[in-house]
């Protein structure tokens, strides 16, 4: 029997302020480093620098393809930084938030879409238990638009779970999952899950923190996950 991947739902917590503290083995997770990164210059983006974007000079918000700590367009037209000064929304921690129904382009039917992807290598993890935390804000009350997907995947195998819901402040998302040894390089991604529209659900504030036993939330929900083969545990 094929060995699998899954993510379990911790917790679904709701806040409007306050951030997190991060753990090394996201880099990056509240989008906020400026570095020597340009927007992209076609389409409706508009070329700013971060340090451009975080100074208010220009556009309120712009595209990038990549990002400082490893982040990556993996496919649509790119990762968009929305600043408060965009929507009005105050970001979870930080000058930024993502947004990854975005920049519009020509899908492979032809059509013109805006759902983005992006990911970023997390790297050889330790085994043991984790959990992944990520603050998710609906743009606004219509759930077939708001969709965002999480995915963490080795190469081979992986789980994609998606998040939605609309309610229009930062909900704190905590998922549970277990590396077992040999399980080799994982990968973190999040792409936009709903209509491709250029409405879409916002993130911030991601991290990663291993768990030294199993929470007693995740024994009550039933099995952590198994990252290169399945192993359940149980209360």
């Amino acid at each position: 029997m094929a060995s699998t991947i899954k993510l379990t739902l911790v917790a679904a917590l709701f806040a409007v302020t306050g951030g997190v503290a991060q753990a090394a083995t996201v880099q990056n997770g509240s989008f906020d480093e400026i570095g020597d990164f340009t927007g992209i210059t076609d389409g409706d983006s508009n070329g700013q620098t971060l340090s451009e974007l975080q100074a208010g000079i220009g556009g309120t918000w712009d595209v990038y393809s990549t990002l400082p700590g490893g982040w990556t367009t993996t496919s649509g037209g790119g990762i968009e930084l929305q600043t408060k000064a965009t929507l009005g929304v105050t970001p979870h921690s930080g000058p930024f938030y993502v947004e990854l129904d975005s920049e519009t382009y020509l899908g492979q039917n032809g059509q013109v879409q805006s759902n983005s992807s992006m990911e970023q290598l997390l790297g050889d993890l330790a085994p043991g238990h984790y959990q992944l935390s990520f603050w998710y804000r609906a743009r606004n009350k219509q759930l077939n638009t708001n969709g965002v997907s999480v995915e963490i995947y080795n190469g081979a195998l992986s789980e994609q779970l998606v998040v939605s819901n609309n309610t229009t402040s930062w909900v704190e998302y905590v998922f549970g999952f277990e590396v077992l040894d040999g399980s080799g390089p994982l990968t973190l991604k999040f792409s936009a899950a709903g209509n491709s529209d250029e409405y879409g659900g916002f993130i911030d504030t991601v991290s990663i923190t291993a768990v030294p036993v199993p929470a007693p939330a995740l024994l009550l929900l039933g099995a952590l996950a198994g990252l290169g083969a399945l192993r359940r545990t149980r209360s």
